[in-house]
């Protein structure tokens, strides 16, 4: 995860994540749900799109995120959820990756490292990435706030 300086973080969004589940068993896994929880600050761009990329690594589909409770179109919490039933059944190994964009939730973001968590269904906690992809607003040390995730389920970066 590349880490943005004081001048960047307050103007360059949005903020591209990629979440690449990934099969680590030694049978077929169907995929049917991707979470993503925001760190708090940042919210889901609706301006954008998402993409999920197959596991050939060729076939790309946009794909919406379930609107939020509210039945707005677009989500506007911080837990974002993709279905992705739509997906093959994943092989053992095989992986599909999916990008989306994050903006400030309003205005300037305090200083920090802010870090991402996401996980897919089936799986829940067993997928979890723990939190990471940090986004790093202003001349902080490495270990200020930041969030420590165990070991990942999925690879989340940002951008």
């Amino acid at each position: 995860m590349e880490a943005t300086d004081e001048s960047e973080s307050a103007d360059r969004t949005p903020f591209t994540y990629t979440i690449t589940p990934v099969n680590r068993s030694e049978s077929n896994v169907p995929l049917n749900k991707i979470h993503d929880n925001l760190p708090p600050g940042l919210q889901y761009d609706c301006t954008a799109t998402s993409t999920i990329l197959f596991p050939d690594g060729i076939t790309q589909q946009i794909v919406f995120p379930e609107p939020d409770p509210e039945g707005q179109s677009c989500p506007t919490d911080r837990h974002i959820i993709w279905d992705v039933t739509m997906l093959p059944a994943l092989k053992s190994r095989e992986s599909v990756t999916l990008t989306f964009d994050a903006n400030r939730a309003g205005g300037p973001l305090d200083l920090g490292n802010y870090c991402n968590e996401a996980w897919a269904e089936p799986g829940d906690d067993n997928t979890t990435t723990g939190k990471t992809a940090p986004v790093k607003v202003g001349g902080v040390a490495q270990d200020y706030n930041v969030c420590v995730g165990g070991e990942p389920g999925a690879t989340v970066k940002r951008r």
